[in-house]
């Protein structure tokens, strides 16, 4: 947006503009000038206002999520187009209904409830307990009081409630799981093989006349985009961090202040000899082996070593070899009825056999430390670390602001702003709207490199945020618009893939007499066929999954061989033989995979579900959008 108030603010007609946005903004305040803005209706819902301000939130949050599943391939046409902003305003909308319905037949988040899902979300604990000021920093990062926040978590809970109750009521039909598992046990008798197109292109000669009627017919395969060389600025956290220098006194006096950081927690090192208890164990069973257990803890109480009992008795084959040997047990790493002896237990000491879901254990904890923070020589590297990172964080906010305002203010230059912050002006290689390295290999900075004030104007591209700890603007050096590529620049190019189609073709050949030798009753016995495996579950690399793929999709009649082929994706042809198809039986499917297919049926249905009964209240609600509400703007979109 700054670039375009900075092409259009000259002449009367922006003095202007001035005159009339300033009347309102004298009248009523800036703040109301904008609150007003953002309760904006962006749509109805009965009555009830949508407005522009929880729709922004919304795509906002979209946007974030995009970033962080697509880093720096983030594209933000992805979500700022029409098309998806009414897909976020129809999310609010049946959003708004549910909640309403939610709310109606009392379904909501107690109190209890609520707290419990604050205090234990990871995003609000400092050092692994809920801090409040956390809490309340992160909310309000988001775009919520606490209070807001909370109200948010009632109506989703309400949500999750109903979301539970109609996922309850999808039921799963017996007979459809036995079809589809069915299917996924079907057996195929199939073997193949394959005739490479490969080790022979350099061998096909490709006549000039055949490369140049290849580059005639095919221009558009040989056009090169429109592109840009780049003159460019980075700032980065990293050049922050390199330029701190701290004292021995300042590490020390971070060290002070954030030692709770460098806790180490108690170690608790433990031995044990299992000896197991099988489920089907009788009373009687149990009992000699508990009388084996206090056998052997007598033993040990006598001064037998407990290392040798170990590797004699024990039926733990992990810790067998190392006597027992378990390392540092933490709290949550064993079952509870382990864990709490061992956390019960003084160094050196031995237990009475404990009972576990495992059988007995006799455990000897071996070594004891005590919970301690970490002496200031063990960590000093990490405080100081720690300490350049913090004083550089709050000053690459300082140092992007005067960034931003100096690429801003001296347009005409990147110069300027290097100068003022001792950064370099670099060049970029070439860059297209659809491709770059590194740096430029960020659509959002491609976009920008190719907005109409950098490509057209030669001003100064706007500071585009690569990550929280990058920042980056850019400036035409060269432009060069779309040409078809010179025949030179890509004849080698031709000349490969003329070679590659050649010995395609030969293979596809090579690969059709085959077939017709085969199905003649030819050839059987002369060609080396592989196995393909009976169960598609089973197919691993990628020539077999694309016989498979051939394979089980094909109608077979009994007592038939189905002898065909089709080219590799990489140019070779596999022939493939279909000699039989066996029925799967659903009374051969483990348990695991029928629950995992009955899991899927299930979460199919309780969506579906869902969707129905979104589609019936949006269907019996007075509902109305305001498109012109949605409209970008691009510029606004760039700077966001």
């Amino acid at each position: 947006m700054l670039l375009t108030i900075r092409k259009k603010s000259q002449g009367w007609v922006a003095w202007l503009i001035v005159i009339i946005i300033t009347i309102p903004f004298a009248l009523f305040g800036i703040n109301s000038y904008f609150e007003g803005a953002g309760q904006i209706p962006v749509a109805t819902v009965d009555g009830e206002k949508i407005n522009a301000q929880t729709f922004e939130n919304a795509m906002e949050q979209r946007r974030r999520f995009f970033r962080a599943q697509f880093g720096s391939n983030f594209d933000p046409a992805m979500v700022d187009n029409p098309q998806f902003r009414m897909q976020v305003v129809e999310g609010l909308v049946s959003n708004r209904l549910i909640q309403t319905y939610a709310q109606k037949q009392g379904l909501r988040l107690s109190d209890d409830a609520l707290r419990a899902s604050i205090v234990s979300t990871p995003e609000f604990q400092l050092e692994g307990k809920f801090d409040e000021d956390t809490y309340r920093r992160v909310v309000s990062a988001r775009g919520y009081s606490a209070e807001g926040y909370e109200q948010q978590l009632r109506l989703s809970g309400g949500i999750g409630q109903l979301e539970n109750g109609l996922s309850d009521s999808a039921l799963v039909n017996p007979l459809e799981v036995d079809l589809l598992l069915a299917l996924t046990l079907q057996k195929r008798d199939a073997d193949y093989t394959v005739i490479a197109s490969g080790g022979e292109v350099q061998d096909e000669p490709v006549s000039d006349e055949e490369k140049r009627e290849e580059y005639a017919n095919n221009e558009a395969r040989y056009m090169q985009d429109d592109r840009l060389k780049l003159n460019y600025v980075k700032l980065t956290l990293d050049d922050i961090v390199n330029d701190i220098e701290l004292d021995e006194e300042e590490i020390e006096q971070a060290y002070e202040a954030g030692k709770g950081q460098y806790r180490k927690p108690e170690a608790r090192i433990a031995s044990h000899i299992l000896l197991g208890v099988p489920r089907s164990a009788d009373e009687a069973k149990r009992s000699a082996i508990l009388a084996k257990a206090d056998a052997l803890v007598a033993r040990l109480n006598d001064g037998e070593d407990f290392t040798a009992l170990a590797e004699e008795f024990s039926e733990d084959p992990g810790s067998k070899r190392q006597g027992g040997d378990l390392g540092i047990i933490a709290k949550g790493q064993m079952v509870p009825e382990f864990e709490e002896a061992v956390y019960s237990m003084a160094q050196g000491e031995i237990s009475a056999p404990v009972k576990t879901e495992f059988g007995y254990h006799i455990i000897k904890l071996t070594a004891l430390e005590k919970e301690s923070i970490k002496p200031y020589a063990e960590v000093k590297a990490e405080v100081e670390t720690a300490e350049k990172n913090r004083l550089a964080r709050t000053q690459f906010s300082e140092t992007a602001e005067t960034f931003r305002t100096l690429v801003f203010e001296e347009p005409d230059s990147l110069e300027a702003a290097a100068g003022a912050l001792g950064l370099k002006v670099q060049v970029s290689d070439w860059v297209t709207q659809t491709q770059g390295v590194d740096d430029f290999s960020n659509p959002r900075v491609r976009a920008a490199a190719f907005d109409s004030a950098v490509l057209n104007d030669e001003l100064n591209s706007e500071v585009i945020d690569i990550s929280d700890e990058v920042l980056i603007a850019v400036h035409k050096n060269q432009f060069e618009a779309q040409h078809v590529k010179a025949f030179a620049e890509v004849e080698a190019g031709i000349e490969a893939l003329i070679q590659q189609r050649k010995v395609a073709e030969k293979a596809k050949l090579s690969g059709e007499a085959l077939i017709a030798d085969l199905q003649q009753g030819t050839m059987q016995d002369e060609i080396n066929f592989d196995s393909l495996p009976e169960l598609r579950s089973e197919v691993t690399d990628l020539v077999q999954r694309q016989v498979a793929e051939q394979v089980f999709k094909r109608q077979w009649s009994s007592g038939e061989t189905l002898i065909e082929g089709f080219s590799l994706s990489n140019g070779d042809y596999a022939v493939y033989r279909l000699k039989g198809v066996t029925p799967g039986d659903p009374a051969m499917a483990t348990a695991e995979q029928r629950s995992q297919l009955e899991t899927q049926l299930a979460n199919r249905d309780a969506n579906n579900a869902y969707r129905l009964f979104s589609e019936s209240l949006r269907n019996s609600a007075d509902v109305e959008i305001f498109t012109s509400a949605l409209e970008d703007d691009s510029d606004t979109v760039a700077a966001q």
